[in-house]
């Protein structure tokens, strides 16, 4: 910096001659670099310190938005779904990380979902109380309470519960706007109720298809076909 340095052959300390020219040089950078304020003005040029409090503005406003939650019992929301009963517990906007929390309620000998894969989020399934079967590819599980199951997107799976006791589970979903797909089936069958299963079937599939999700009844095992039967 002060353009000094030692000799290695005299152990003399020397100058440079172009100190001078690269000390100047570096002030004059820096000084470029500081915030200024215009004459005349007593106001601050654009530098850093006109955007200093920007960060703390967006922590703040992140903090706001996304305030700790307390789900007491009963203070879900209901989703309308055809599948199996289904509360919102968190949305995927109560959070930065986009998880949306939702328990399902697999009724005794029936189909939860059938087969599927998704392409945009990730599930992961908590049984709390029941056995629930979950299907992956040629592969069958029964989970008892306690189980927690990775459902990764891109992996085909299905889960029914062929015992005679309910089935309580927490399912999580991170991101992929899975909340728009359940939304839209139930606005879709309450302005325009299905003509019979196969017609809500169809329905469900399209506009599954449309958030990503790929359904494939052709996959239910036989034994277990009845489970997906019409009630």
């Amino acid at each position: 910096r002060t353009g000094h340095f030692t000799c290695y052959k005299t152990g003399q300390i020397m100058c440079s001659p172009h100190a001078g020219a690269r000390a100047s040089t570096g002030r004059a950078h820096r000084a470029s670099l500081s915030p200024s304020r215009n004459r005349g003005t007593g106001r601050r040029s654009m530098g850093r310190g006109r955007f200093a409090a920007i960060p703390m503005l967006l922590l703040a406003t992140a903090a706001v938005a996304h305030e700790p939650r307390v789900v007491a019992p009963g203070d879900g929301q209901p989703v309308p779904v055809p599948f199996h009963e289904t509360t919102l517990l968190l949305s995927e906007s109560d959070s930065a990380a986009g998880v949306s929390v939702y328990e399902f309620v697999v009724a005794p000998m029936s189909g939860g979902a059938p087969p599927h894969q998704h392409s945009q989020e990730d599930e992961f399934a908590y049984v709390l109380d029941g056995t629930l079967t979950l299907m992956f590819g040629d592969r069958t599980v029964e989970a008892g309470p306690g189980t927690l199951a990775a459902l990764n997107r891109g992996t085909v799976h299905a889960f029914w519960n062929a015992t005679d006791q309910p089935v309580r589970t927490l399912f999580f979903v991170s991101r992929g706007g899975f909340e728009r797909f359940f939304d839209a089936v139930a606005v879709s069958l309450r302005e325009e109720p299905p003509a019979d299963a196969a017609d809500a079937n169809a329905r469900v599939a399209e506009i599954a298809a449309a958030h990503g999700i790929d359904i494939r009844p052709e996959l239910i095992p036989e034994s277990v076909l009845p489970l997906y039967a019409p009630k």
